[in-house]
């Protein structure tokens, strides 16, 4: 993924590997990486105390994707059925994040990220239980900043459910990404959202992160929480 954070007073797009290694992991790949944080907990976990507190990261996204468990009434077996949710009008937005770097004893450096989740709105509730986080257009900045004791808990109302008003859940057809019905067609992909908070344009070319994104696949979260 390409999460926008700050470091030293700039804003910076990089690549970043889905799945937090803390930076004070022996072995990144001797455990599961998480993939997504509960933002209630998010201040209280070793795993995330301190990306939450100085790491805090946006990720673009035009849409994520969720999976309903459903029964066949006929066979009693399980399945799923896919949606994707995305706002009506197709503009992208910015998904709350933190990020992290490990360094080895070979000074080789991975940085990595995950996406915070939070209570359901009413859209997703029929769906799920839980839904990314996606921070309000004009709070970019606010987000990024390194924050602390009462700036972090200025944070906390940016993490709770979205309104949903402009937002739909499109149906889509089982094994597949492709939505439903004979209208059904590829979504192709589209810029990252604009940066609409008056952060500073030098890394990006106007402001905008140069990565072009495809929704988000949020089976994520029935990835490992911590």
């Amino acid at each position: 993924h390409y999460p926008l954070r700050r470091q030293r007073q700039m804003c910076i797009r990089d690549r970043a590997l889905w799945g937090l290694v803390p930076e004070w992991s022996k072995d990144p790949l001797g455990r599961s990486r998480p993939i997504n944080a509960r933002c209630e907990t998010v201040a209280e976990k070793p795993f995330f105390r301190g990306p939450w507190r100085h790491r805090r990261a946006l990720l673009p996204a035009d849409g994520f994707y969720e999976w309903q468990n459903r029964t066949d009434p006929a066979t009693g077996k399980p399945w799923k059925q896919p949606w994707l949710f995305r706002r009506r009008d197709g503009s992208p937005f910015w998904l709350g994040g933190l990020w992290d770097r490990w360094c080895g004893p070979d000074g080789g450096e991975l940085e990595s990220c995950v996406v915070l989740t939070t209570a359901p709105n009413d859209l997703l509730r029929r769906v799920h239980d839980r839904m990314p986080v996606v921070i309000p257009d004009g709070l970019e900045q606010a987000w990024l900043e390194p924050a602390d004791g009462a700036g972090l808990r200025a944070l906390e109302p940016l993490m709770g459910p979205w309104d949903p008003a402009a937002w739909e859940a499109v149906k889509l057809e089982p094994g597949s990404l492709l939505p439903a019905g004979p209208a059904g067609g590829g979504l192709a992909p589209i810029a990252a959202p604009p940066l609409s908070a008056g952060l500073p344009a030098a890394p990006f070319q106007q402001g905008k992160p140069q990565a072009s994104v495809r929704a988000v696949q949020l089976n994520l979260l029935d990835g490992p929480a911590i």
